[in-house]
């Protein structure tokens, strides 16, 4: 009798199988026109052109003439009161992308050589200046003029 059993039920399962499989099969649909021609509305007495912005710019109006009542005390109410509620509303009034244009620049718009030279000369002032001098630039600048005219000087040649 189980072998029977097992049969009956082996068999039974194999065709429940085998209807499932026919139901998930996808089969092709067939290719449908549009129901109307291109330019053609398929609503044609859908919404009136404009009705949706001039619901928005009622409601605008109507914010903006609340605001001007009571807006800028509201804002300090909320706050101080409510803070989360706050950077809430201020974070989603920001724009989402904000474009970020970065130049880096030397002071004085120098060209990078330039600043170069320059950091090395202070770094050189530094090094080279006694430990307790307060010599101003204005000081330093004559005798570093005069070492480089001096250094790159040429020789003048005297008659005998």
């Amino acid at each position: 009798m189980s072998a029977l059993l097992a049969l009956h039920t082996s068999k039974y399962s194999t065709a429940r199988w085998n209807c499932r499989e026919e139901q998930h099969q996808k089969k092709p649909r067939p290719q449908l026109a549009a129901p109307w021609k291109p330019g053609e509305s398929g609503n044609p007495a859908g919404r009136p052109l404009g009705s949706r912005n001039k619901l928005s710019e009622s409601v605008i109006q109507d914010i903006a003439a609340d605001w001007a009542i009571g807006g800028p005390e509201t804002i300090a109410r909320v706050r101080m009161t409510d803070p989360a509620t706050y950077f809430r509303v201020v974070a989603s009034i920001l724009p989402k992308d904000v474009l970020v244009n970065v130049q880096q620049t030397t002071p004085g718009n120098l060209p990078a050589e330039d600043w170069a030279l320059m950091v090395d000369l202070v770094k050189l002032i530094r090094v080279s200046a006694p430990a307790n001098a307060k010599a101003l630039p204005s000081e330093l600048a004559p005798v570093i003029e005069d070492s480089i005219r001096s250094y790159f000087a040429k020789p003048v040649e005297t008659e005998q």
